[in-house]
């Protein structure tokens, strides 16, 4: 831990923040494969880092930070202070946004928490998407499915529940066969997991972990949404509070299905 305590020190003086006092904590969630520290101290913040030999790393943490840039003013997510290369890592800090992750509240919390996740997905979907740079359109997920399962980055122990240990090059073709013929696009988080919504006593809901930011089908996140607060809070009818809070017509059973499905190969 004191390298990383000397990483992150030298990362919040190249960024303009305080140094005296700060600890470090592991961040221990969501599956980016970066090295996520919480910084506390005089001006809260949160570190990424990842091997800055891994192009595929580098290029992903690069996409979450100008995905925050351009979002700035659209949506709450976090200011960068600073982003480069120390020894040997690329480094990412950024604010750390007031509130909780929507998965670590307690259960008495859930309900409101996840009316609020489904609020905050609305106004993100409900922006204009005409002059967004970032394409996650259903040709580009695919694209990029089908190079990491060529490359033999799917690990069949890495499935869902009900998909783990099954053939990665099945479940590709079982993906395939269900493709839609359109899609609905909106802006997306991309990762629409509960770690990723930060959820404060009050005010909006802060998005977080946005590499995969972009124009998708607005199921994408919806159906994120869905599998992530069924795991985190089975308790609750995630469905109920979807159709509450969320301008749906109706629950697209089988846009769910797909994109749930397309997530295995993320």
């Amino acid at each position: 831990m004191d390298a990383w305590l000397d990483l992150a020190e030298r990362a919040c003086a190249l960024g303009g923040l305080a140094r005296e006092g700060l600890a470090v904590q592991p961040v221990d969630h969501g599956k980016s494969g970066a090295q996520v520290l919480r910084l506390d101290g005089a001006a809260p913040a949160i570190l990424k880092a990842v091997p800055a030999t891994d192009d595929g790393a580098v290029a992903s943490l690069a996409r979450e930070a100008q995905a925050m840039t351009w979002l700035a003013g659209r949506a709450r997510t976090p200011r960068t202070y600073w982003s480069g290369e120390l020894e040997g890592w690329r480094v990412l800090l950024t604010e750390r946004l007031p509130g909780r992750p929507a998965s670590h509240l307690p259960a008495a919390e859930a309900e409101g928490a996840l009316a609020r996740v489904a609020g905050a997905l609305a106004a993100l979907h409900a922006k204009p998407l005409a002059d967004c740079p970032f394409d996650q359109r259903l040709s580009t997920k695919l694209a990029a499915a089908h190079t990491r399962l060529d490359a033999g980055l799917i690990t069949p122990e890495d499935f869902d529940g009900r998909n783990r240990g099954q053939d990665p090059k099945a479940m590709f073709r079982r993906l395939e066969a269900r493709i839609p013929l359109s899609e609905d696009l909106v802006l997306t988080h991309g990762d629409a997991s509960l770690p990723n919504f930060i959820v404060p006593s009050e005010g909006q809901v802060g998005l977080v972990d946005l590499a995969l930011f972009g124009v998708a089908d607005r199921w994408h996140d919806l159906a994120l949404f869905l599998r992530s607060s069924a795991r985190n809070f089975p308790q609750v009818d995630a469905v109920a509070i979807l159709k509450a809070s969320y301008p749906l017509a109706r629950i697209d059973q089988r846009r769910r299905e797909f994109y749930r499905l397309l997530d295995e190969f993320a």
